[in-house]
């Protein structure tokens, strides 16, 4: 599966609802209260996406039907939280949780960002983002896939 794909396509299109029911993620994608996002997730699966309103975007790919609601972000929860479990399911790239910022790095470079801290890092790969978040060990604890901008 190469999730950086998925990136893009609306809800309710054919390859994105099919994947979103095998990951067991169901329900209606609604924006509330003024946000131009909504959330959907499959919390014991460990795995959560955003999707956003497609008149908001700042750059989009391609055209979008009114009211789109246009799949800009994947996350997969390496550890449990107070909210996700532990996400079991393949990942891109062969990427694997825990893997160390070195291990990052020889996989995918330099990242092209990294917050102070040093603990959340981004590349920019085929033209999608990739967002990693380390624990207090240094491994890899979440993986996030995304559009830029």
């Amino acid at each position: 599966m190469n999730y950086r794909d998925l990136l893009g396509k609306y809800f309710g299109e054919a390859e994105l609802s099919a994947w979103l029911e095998s990951v067991g993620i169901a329900g209606q994608a609604e924006i509330e209260g003024g946000d131009q996002n909504a959330f959907l997730s499959n919390e014991k699966a460990g795995i959560e996406c955003t999707l956003s309103d497609s008149a908001q975007m700042e750059s989009a790919a391609r055209d979008y039907p009114d009211g789109a609601l246009v799949l800009i972000n994947i996350r997969f929860y390496g550890e449990p939280t107070d909210d996700f479990s532990a996400y079991t399911g393949p990942l891109p790239d062969g990427f694997d949780f825990g893997e160390s910022e070195a291990e990052l790095k020889a996989r995918w470079g330099e990242p092209e960002w990294r917050n102070p801290k040093g603990n959340r890092m981004r590349w920019l790969i085929d033209g999608k983002i990739n967002h990693v978040t380390l624990n207090a060990q240094g491994g890899a604890k979440i993986l996030a896939l995304g559009l830029p901008g």
